[in-house]
């Protein structure tokens, strides 16, 4: 999937792309939830492969930082917790106050962001900064905290709530990469006469009844419904 960008400017304007991607993080031992994402980040850990009768934690696995390639960089409150589960999964656990922080690369927003929990209790409490999106819990299929905004600055999940703690195994983020070079150019006439172009810059002789559309005049390039 592609977003498409302006930019206005006196003289010419320029359609700029940002291309939609997905990346998974898998925390302790747990594999890439997701056979069609080649972009996997693993936590280092020295948690072993085969579970015990009881949890066993390598909290010293949240002091070193993910870097998911060419998306952000994961780093967690030093601490929080690290597991391998009796049932074999493993996850880091968030008690109330701790976080979780997402940087992003330069150019990287993050749209969606799909944390498997080790059960539906454990994805609850979950909370982002006002104005940072929004996380909701469905209770449908497996056990999910989903975020989703439009954010291209670091990005901090806290657990909100003391009667329960998050428990995330996976992550996969959705996000979009903006592009650094124009891929259209259109000058603008600069006789005053009135052009139309797509949102893709082609040239439209007859723009139809209803549709988006540049128009150019002079120096003035503006985004119009044709009525």
């Amino acid at each position: 999937m592609k977003r498409i960008f302006l930019a206005l400017a006196a003289g010419a304007f320029m359609v700029f792309n940002a291309s939609a991607d997905r990346a998974a993080v898998c925390f302790g031992t747990m594999e890439n939830p997701d056979s069609t994402i080649t972009n996997v980040a693993k936590m280092e850990t020295n948690l072993p492969s085969e579970p015990g009768s009881s949890a066993i934690y390598d909290n010293e696995a949240l002091k070193k930082a993910i870097k998911v390639e060419g998306c952000c960089t994961v780093t967690f409150d030093p601490t929080a917790k690290c597991a391998l589960y009796t049932s074999g999964k493993s996850y880091v656990q968030f008690d109330q106050g701790k976080w979780m922080l997402l940087t992003p690369e330069e150019g990287v927003t993050f749209n969606k962001i799909t944390m498997a929990t080790l059960t539906w209790g454990t994805g609850r409490g979950l909370t982002v900064e006002e104005g940072m999106g929004t996380v909701t819990n469905p209770k449908s299929g497996f056990a999910y905290a989903v975020w989703e905004g439009e954010v291209s600055q670091p990005l901090k999940f806290t657990q909100g709530t003391a009667y329960s703690y998050a428990r995330v195994m996976t992550m996969i983020i959705e996000y979009t990469v903006a592009g650094s070079s124009a891929i259209h150019t259109v000058g603008i006439d600069s006789e005053g006469a009135v052009k139309y172009y797509d949102l893709k810059g082609n040239a439209v002789e007859q723009p139809a009844k209803g549709g988006l559309y540049i128009r150019t005049q002079g120096n003035t390039a503006t985004k119009v419904i044709v009525e």
